[in-house]
């Protein structure tokens, strides 16, 4: 579960970095095309995301902890999509295979 909630981080924080104006037009996963197209719709849909994963987040593991772990989630999510996007290391190939890995792991040890 936690790695299904990360993983709506990582795209809600993905959505708003590709509606950058600084951000470089680079197809990652393929619909960053609709993005060009309507950027307040995406805005809106990231910051769903990100209020459904911080309110899973925090029934999962509690209020404090739940949030404590949403903002270090966010802060990894983040870190991880503003160093490696740019230099093309995220793919669909790559973020598929690494959600697996982890989410096999979760599923077999927790």
């Amino acid at each position: 579960m936690i790695t299904a909630i990360s993983l709506l981080v990582f795209l809600a924080f993905y959505l708003f970095y590709i509606n950058s104006k600084r951000m470089p037009s680079i197809g990652v996963f393929g619909f960053e095309k609709w993005t060009g197209k309507q950027p307040h719709l995406f805005k809106i849909l990231g910051s769903l995301l990100l209020i459904v994963s911080a309110a899973l987040y925090t029934s999962l593991l509690g209020i404090g902890s739940g949030t404590f772990v949403f903002f270090i989630a966010l802060m990894m999510m983040g870190s991880l999509v503003i160093l490696l996007v740019p230099l093309k290391v995220v793919n669909l190939k790559s973020s598929c295979l690494v959600f697996s890995i982890f989410l096999i792991y979760e599923l077999l040890f927790f």
